[in-house]
C-alpha cells in the first residue's frame, strides 16, 4: 500500500503473479491478459490506422506500458499528463520491466496536472490523445463536449483520439451520454472491442481508411517482437474485428441522448463502485449488427484478397460479439 495526500494506493497480487492496483480501493488496472489489452491496444491501434503519428499525449499513466508501446512504434515525442504522483511513483518503480523504465527516455515528457489544464497551456498540436479508465472514473464531470473540443483544437489534421471506456459502475444513459459528447465533436467516430468491461471510442478528425497492403504490412512491423501475439491478437484481421460500432452506428446508437456538457455534467457515477458490468449496455452493444461496409480499402499493390479478408473479420468480429456478455469480477 502507498498512502499519498489524497490517494491510497493498494495492489491485489494473482496466484499467477499479475496484480490489480487499486485507487482509493476502486480497480484501478491490471497487469493480467486483459489489463495489457486495455493498456496496449489504445497505442497499437491508431499507429494502424494512421500511419502518419509522431506525437503523442497520454492521459494517465497507468502501468506506464501505452507510452511504452508507443516509443517502441516509434513515436518520438510522447508527453504523460497524471494528477496522481503516486501511482506514477508505483508504476515506474513495481512495472519497470513491463514498461521498459519508460521514464527514463528521452522521448517522454511527465507533468503531474490535469489533462484539461495541460492541454490548455501546451502551444503544439499532437498527432495523438490517449485517455484511459482510471482518469473518468476518477474525474467523471472533466469528460465533457468542452473537453473533447479541447482535445479536438490540439490534435493535428489527421490526429486520433483514444477513450477508454468503462461498462461496469456505469448506468447505460450515462455511458451514451459520454459517446454523445464524443460524437458531437469528431467527424468519424468508432468503438472497439477490450473487455467485455472496457471498450475503445476513436475519434478522428478525418475518415480514416486504413489500405489493406499497408495494414498487413505494418502489423508485421510492429509484431517484429511478438508483443501483439502475447496478448492475443496474431493478425491484423483479429485487431480489424474488434470493430463492433461504425461511424454511422455509434450516431444512430445515441441519438436523442443528452451531451455531457460542463454546465450539466450527467455522468455522476462516483458512488458507483460496482465491479459488474452493466447488462443493459452489454445486450444494447451486441444487439447492434456488423457492419457489412467496412472501411478497409487496397490498391492492388500485393497479393491480397479484400473481399477474403473482410470474412475474416467478419468471423472474428461474431466471435467478439458472443463475448458481450454480463460478467462480475475485475476485469477479465
Amino acid at each position: 500500500m502507498l498512502e499519498g495526500s489524497t490517494t491510497s494506493l493498494s495492489t491485489l497480487e494473482q496466484p499467477d503473479g499479475t496484480r490489480t492496483v487499486l485507487l482509493n480501493n476502486r480497480d484501478l488496472f491490471s497487469s493480467d491478459p486483459a489489463g495489457a489489452k486495455v493498456q496496449q491496444i489504445p497505442a497499437f491501434l491508431p499507429i494502424l490506422l494512421n500511419s502518419n503519428i509522431q506525437s503523442a499525449v497520454v492521459i494517465g499513466f497507468g502501468m506506464g506500458t501505452t507510452a511504452s508501446v508507443l516509443e517502441e512504434c516509434g513515436i518520438t515525442a510522447i508527453h504523460i499528463t497524471d494528477i496522481f504522483p503516486e501511482i506514477v511513483r508505483f508504476s515506474s518503480d513495481v512495472f519497470a520491466d513491463d514498461n521498459d523504465d519508460i521514464l527514463t527516455s528521452s522521448h517522454v515528457n511527465l507533468t503531474i496536472e490535469d489533462a484539461r489544464s495541460y492541454l490548455m497551456r501546451t502551444e503544439e498540436d499532437v498527432d495523438l490523445i490517449t485517455t484511459g479508465y482510471a482518469q473518468l472514473v476518477q474525474m467523471p464531470n472533466n469528460y465533457t463536449t468542452e473537453f473533447y473540443r479541447i482535445c479536438f483544437e490540439k490534435l493535428s489534421d489527421k490526429g486520433l483520439i483514444c477513450q477508454v471506456l468503462p461498462t461496469n459502475g456505469i448506468t447505460a444513459n450515462e455511458f451514451r451520454t459520454l459517446i454523445r459528447a464524443f460524437s458531437v465533436v469528431f467527424p468519424e467516430v468508432s468503438m472497439w472491442y477490450l473487455t467485455p468491461e472496457r471498450m475503445l471510442m476513436i475519434g478522428a478528425k478525418i475518415p480514416q481508411r486504413p489500405d489493406l497492403c499497408r495494414l498487413y504490412s505494418d502489423f508485421q512491423v510492429l509484431n517484429r517482437k511478438d508483443d501483439l501475439t502475447m496478448i492475443g491478437i496474431s493478425n491484423p484481421e483479429i485487431l480489424m474485428a474488434r470493430m463492433l460500432l461504425s461511424d454511422r452506428q455509434i450516431r444512430q446508437y445515441v441519438e436523442g441522448v443528452s451531451q455531457n456538457i460542463d454546465n450539466k455534467p450527467i455522468v455522476q457515477y462516483s458512488l458507483n463502485i460496482s465491479k459488474k458490468t452493466n447488462e443493459e449496455i452489454l445486450e444494447s452493444l451486441s444487439a447492434i449488427p456488423a457492419d457489412d461496409q467496412f472501411f478497409l480499402h487496397t490498391t492492388g499493390t500485393c497479393n491480397r484478397d479484400i473481399k477474403e479478408t473482410i470474412r475474416k473479420i467478419s468471423r472474428f468480429n461474431e466471435a467478439f460479439r458472443q463475448q458481450l456478455v454480463p460478467s462480475s469480477g475485475s476485469p477479465e
